[in-house]
């Protein structure tokens, strides 16, 4: 996977040098108060350095400056060994490589307690934005831009001065750009117990459970909160161009990610600090839209209650260059047992995963059954659940 990696970069560097994004300027809607656009920063670098450290704080060096590498923690507490923070595990090869131990998946329910507000709580606003409209009109002509808006999660603390993952979570058919971020939604249908999501990443982040991060949830849907627009065919291939373009640029250009510019050759770079997953269609875009098309932007990739297409030919593509030489981190897949779809993404899972040769069952690729769970928030909240703890394991 190393050598993947170095040849993705490489494939970066000449595939894409010079191209840049074509989005426009995005006006981002507070909730409930503005937040100023942050000015971008360089990359801080770990360097061997003389200095003893005698003491951290938030993990970094009273003396030096220097950032904790956090050598290795206790498995149960997580507390670094150095600086005594409390650091995530690093599940990139299937098992954390400060202590060993692998990661835990459940199976059943997110515990309802991860959904109490919490003490330390991120900020949701909206982020406005303008995109092309990339059908033609009825005569080829092009048509006018689309304004659009996406719900934005900025973490606790977010902090302009430094750089943050950034996750795409896409909701599924009928449901728009709010369904995860913004809207409450049932823990256990139909209790009516109704949870939010945010709640949730406020949690995790916060028991350091999972890294911080910006979480945007955009819609497929041509028009924001306008379903009717929606149009089921080409829309696939529409989005998939609307995020490379439009949604990626615009994030890295209004928040502190390390996409440092904006460029698509920044994106491109900075991959292995993009994942994307989705819900029911938001998770079917996984397979026909996102890993065939977008895989010099997102090493990871999660999939919750949705599959559809050819595995045949989207294992080939992802065995051929330039596909084969970005390395897929992360394909985790979740479904209830109850669930319509759960039969037919397993056994397409089952197969994509035996053609492609960058995923291997157990090890960046994963199947769970959600038991007597059906076609509900409270199993794709459990594949969030899930799949939050492995992302972003490169330290």
């Amino acid at each position: 996977m190393k050598a993947a990696r170095c040849l993705a970069l490489l494939m970066a560097l000449l595939i894409l040098a010079g191209c840049a994004s074509q989005a426009s300027p995005a006006v981002v809607t507070p909730a409930p108060e503005a937040t100023a656009e942050p000015e971008q920063t360089p990359d801080l670098i770990i360097e061997a350095t003389a200095c003893p450290h005698p003491a951290w704080e938030n993990g970094r060096c009273t003396g030096c400056g220097a950032l904790c590498p956090h050598p290795g923690h206790d498995p149960e507490t997580r507390i670094c060994s150095a600086c005594g923070e409390i650091v995530p595990h690093s599940f990139l090869m299937g098992f954390c490589r400060r202590c060993g131990v692998e990661p835990q998946f459940e199976t059943e329910r997110v515990p309802r307690e991860l959904f109490e507000p919490c003490a330390h709580a991120g900020k949701v606003l909206m982020l406005s934005y303008k995109t092309a409209d990339y059908r033609s009109g009825p005569h080829g002509e092009t048509l006018e831009p689309i304004e659009k808006q996406m719900a934005v999660y900025l973490p606790y603390g977010y902090d302009p001065a430094e750089r943050y993952d950034v996750l795409i979570l896409l909701h599924g058919m009928g449901g728009s750009e709010n369904y995860w971020l913004v809207e409450p939604q049932d823990y256990a249908f139909p209790s009516r117990d109704m949870v939010y999501t945010t709640d949730l990443l406020d949690n995790m982040i916060d028991s350091a459970a999972c890294r911080p991060m910006i979480v945007a949830a955009p819609t497929f849907y041509r028009n924001s909160l306008r379903p009717n627009d929606y149009q089921y065919v080409p829309d696939r291939d529409i989005f998939a161009r609307e995020l490379r373009e439009t949604i990626l640029p615009t994030l890295a250009r209004t928040f502190s990610t390390y996409a440092v510019d904006g460029s698509q050759l920044s994106i491109t770079q900075a991959r292995e600090h993009f994942a994307f997953a989705g819900l029911s269609q938001g998770s079917i875009y996984v397979y026909t839209s996102i890993l065939p098309d977008c895989l010099s932007c997102f090493a990871w990739f999660g999939a919750f209650s949705g599959s559809d297409g050819n595995m045949g030919a989207l294992a080939e593509k992802l065995n051929t260059p330039p596909e084969r030489e970005w390395p897929i981190d992360l394909f985790y897949n979740g479904a209830g047992t109850r669930d319509g779809f759960c039969g037919l993404q397993k056994n397409q899972y089952q197969t994509l995963v035996s053609r492609a040769a960058t995923l291997i069952d157990g090890e960046n690729a994963y199947f769970h059954e959600y038991e007597g769970l059906a076609h509900v928030y409270a199993a794709w909240s459990l594949g969030l659940y899930n799949f939050l703890p492995l992302l972003f394991s490169m330290s």
